[in-house]
């Protein structure tokens, strides 16, 4: 009796970490979205700044040029006083300088949100062609601020063919061998350990290995180690669920993973995939050209629906060369539409309480079906498994936040040219 209230204790206590970890995944998921937004406006600002900060600095320079040669040195001082200095090259410089360095910062940013929404998002399990450089670096940036006080990371990419599998679902597996090979190092000497990532081919098989110098697996455990919930690590530091996820998700690709472990020495596990078909890797990808000509007059008008003001502003400043309605509800939207439908373009969030892209879509394709063809679906990456199952469902194109803005203005104007070309 002892014995089974014991098991049935230990049965909601995994339970419990289980809910707390799916919990986790969809907070991930959800603060990814909420750093997408002002991302998005916070981005474009910096890269426009930053792409026209040279030529006010070059302009300045010859309104400098022109007043010394009209006043003298002594002259503008006398005239300009203390506020000759900015007139100076050399500051506007600084300033630029400033600039790039925060532009540098926030592309680290998006970054880090995009590979944390693909962490936390919540895929079908289709599997298909991935470079595996992709999901290992994915991790390795994650996993970055764990490894970096207890190890140095040795990253061996070898040339080899792309596997089938979900780049999430493979950033999972890479992020948990990762931080099982951190948590096997003490901190405190870095410099004396190391963590490696190598990958190489034999055959038809990727490989990929993860390598540490840390304390080693005991001989008992090494059987086990896969198991659902079995850890040898403190309360709060491991769930138990890692290497159980790591096998699950590779045997969903058909791959296997083995572990060599010695005390004292080090632990290596080893992966092995299949290579991706050849027809599912060497299809062409079509040339995009996204250079936009603004010879010709495709000038559009766009309904752009967001809850955030700033979203809305920076869609007007990259969409300058159209007319933009702006409306920061699905409501509000569904209202201007019902009196007015001469849009060529409609720009709608997904993620908008009370009435969501989503919503707004489905009263389109009742109302005016014409419009639903033309909405561009705007997403700052988490998705509610209501929205992923209708995007599925429909063939409307997808922008994701921050946007890429030749991106965008390209997929604008493709639909403008296609009204001009009726």
């Amino acid at each position: 009796r002892r014995h089974a209230e014991e098991e049935r204790r230990q049965l909601h206590e995994n339970l419990a970490q289980s809910d707390r970890l799916a919990s986790m995944g969809m907070m991930a998921a959800g603060l990814a979205h909420e750093i997408n937004n002002p991302l998005a406006y916070a981005l474009y600002n910096l890269e426009s700044l930053c792409e026209d900060l040279p030529r006010y600095v070059r302009q300045l320079a010859v309104v400098q040029q022109t007043l010394v040669k009209r006043l003298g040195e002594s002259g503008l001082r006398e005239t300009l006083g203390g506020h000759v200095d900015a007139l100076q090259a050399g500051v506007w410089l600084d300033v630029e300088a400033r600039f790039s360095d925060a532009l540098q910062g926030t592309r680290r940013i998006k970054d880090i949100a995009r590979r944390l929404g693909t962490f936390s998002r919540i895929e079908k399990d289709q599997a298909a062609s991935v470079e595996l450089p992709y999901p290992i670096d994915s991790a390795i940036e994650i996993a970055s601020n764990e490894i970096k006080y207890r190890a140095t990371i040795v990253r061996e990419i070898g040339p080899t063919a792309p596997v089938m599998g979900s780049e999430g679902r493979l950033s999972q597996v890479f992020l948990n061998l990762l931080l099982n090979a951190a948590q096997a190092i003490e901190e405190g000497a870095p410099e004396r350990n190391t963590i490696r990532v190598r990958t190489w081919q034999e055959g038809a098989t990727v490989l990929a290995e993860v390598q540490d110098t840390g304390s080693g697996i005991p001989p008992e455990n090494l059987e086990r180690i896969f198991d659902p919930f079995f850890t040898t690590k403190p309360v709060g530091v491991g769930s138990g669920l890692g290497l159980s996820i790591v096998r699950t998700i590779l045997a969903g690709y058909h791959g296997t993973i083995e572990v060599e472990s010695e005390l004292g020495r080090g632990t290596r596990f080893l992966i092995r995939l299949p290579a991706a078909p050849v027809e599912a890797t060497t299809r062409e990808p079509a040339h995009v050209d996204t250079r936009v000509d603004m010879a010709t007059d495709h000038r559009g008008r766009l309904l752009v629906i967001d809850d955030d003001a700033g979203v809305r502003k920076a869609l007007r400043r990259i969409l300058d060369s159209h007319e933009l309605i702006e409306a920061e509800s699905g409501r509000q939207a569904c209202e201007l539409v019902a009196t007015d439908e001469a849009f060529d373009v409609i720009l709608c969030d997904i993620g908008m309480p009370n009435m969501s892209g989503i919503d707004v879509h489905s009263w389109l394709l009742e109302h005016h079906p014409r419009l639903a063809q033309r909405v561009v679906f705007l997403t700052g990456g988490a998705f509610t498994p209501r929205a992923r199952a209708y995007l599925e469902k429909v063939q409307n194109p997808q922008v994701e936040k921050p946007f890429d803005t030749a991106n965008l203005e390209k997929l604008v104007t493709d639909y403008v040219r296609r009204r001009d070309r009726k």
